[in-house]
């Protein structure tokens, strides 16, 4: 699957920075495989042969970069147009907000609509924009073919336009909640709420009396990152010693809920080096991720009340 990039000057794109890109099948389900950019074309091999969406940090006009996505799309040898693909998307999540939202009723004059409105116009013009082989033509060797720089710049207009629109419609459907709960919070037993609970993270490396003393006096509970690295710096050797002694002390003296994790980060520096040469094996890595998670989670099982799995998987 490859989709071609074009840059503001309405020519191929000679770089991009491919950022937090991801591979997507049906009901959002991550995708292991390939994304790669090569003179102007994004080119994806998802380890799956069904339809995949792709997701990355896409520039657009007038609100910075933003984490983009296209709808699911079949695999096929014709290149799409990246940034019509991501217009696409984002005119139909904005459909199915207006659902989910229960503001499919909103009429015409609403600013949100009138912004979709004119998305739609523009959507409409991008793709009569795609140029029109002969028929009976052979498919063009040359993957820019299937596109123009014109076609793209419709198409930016059209994601601007749609994602203002879908901005638009979020800010109308905080004002009614958030309405809604004003007036319920200065109603009866509006002063009943209970204190919000505040915590910290701690660290195993840094564990003193004075450090101790101000997190039971301050904080309500702890977080203990329980980072890979540190827990296990050798394949098959463990150390838990450092966040022992935190839950220990947390548990018995300070008598303070634990939060652990998040127990696979993929951030940098939070996984061991040697985890590395199982990278491009997805299912080795699977299988060492799992039993990773299964004995730090069994060893803590009945002193950490709340677990966070994963962080930055992407």
């Amino acid at each position: 699957m490859t989709f071609l990039v074009y840059d503001e000057g309405g020519r191929p794109a000679q770089t991009f920075a491919l950022r937090n890109g991801c591979l997507y099948e049906a009901d959002d389900v991550a995708v292991p495989g390939a994304i790669a950019f090569d003179q102007g074309l994004v080119r994806c091999e998802p380890a799956t042969q069904g339809a995949a969406a792709l997701a990355l940090q896409w520039p657009v006009q007038g609100m910075g970069r933003l984490t983009l996505r296209t709808c699911l799309l079949p695999q096929r040898e014709a290149p799409y147009l990246l940034s019509l693909e991501l217009a696409r998307h984002a005119i139909m999540l904005f459909l199915v907000k207006l659902e989910d939202w229960g503001l499919h009723e909103l009429d015409a004059s609403d600013p949100a609509m009138e912004r979709f409105e004119e998305a739609r116009r523009a959507f409409i013009e991008a793709l009569s924009a795609q140029p029109t082989p002969a028929e009976g033509a052979e498919a063009p060797a040359d993957p820019f073919a299937h596109a123009t720089g014109e076609q793209d710049a419709l198409a930016r207009r059209a994601l601007a336009l749609a994602v203002d629109a879908a901005e638009t419609l979020a800010l109308t459907r905080a004002d009614e909640d958030l309405g809604a709960r004003l007036v319920r919070a200065e109603g009866e037993g509006a002063n009943d709420a209970a204190r919000p609970s505040v915590g910290c993270a701690v660290t195993g490396s840094k564990n003193s009396g004075p450090l101790r003393r101000v997190v039971q006096e301050t904080f309500d509970f702890i977080t203990l990152p329980m980072r890979w690295v540190q827990l296990e710096p050798v394949e098959g050797r463990y150390d838990f010693r450092p966040t022992d002694r935190w839950i220990e002390w947390a548990v018995r003296v300070a008598r303070m809920p634990v939060v652990g994790g998040p127990l696979v980060d993929f951030g940098p520096g939070a996984c061991p080096d040697w985890l590395h040469i199982w990278e491009n094996d997805y299912e080795t890595l699977r299988e060492v991720v799992f039993a990773h998670v299964k004995k730090v989670v069994t060893r803590y099982r009945k002193t950490v009340r709340t677990w966070t799995i994963t962080s930055s998987l992407q």
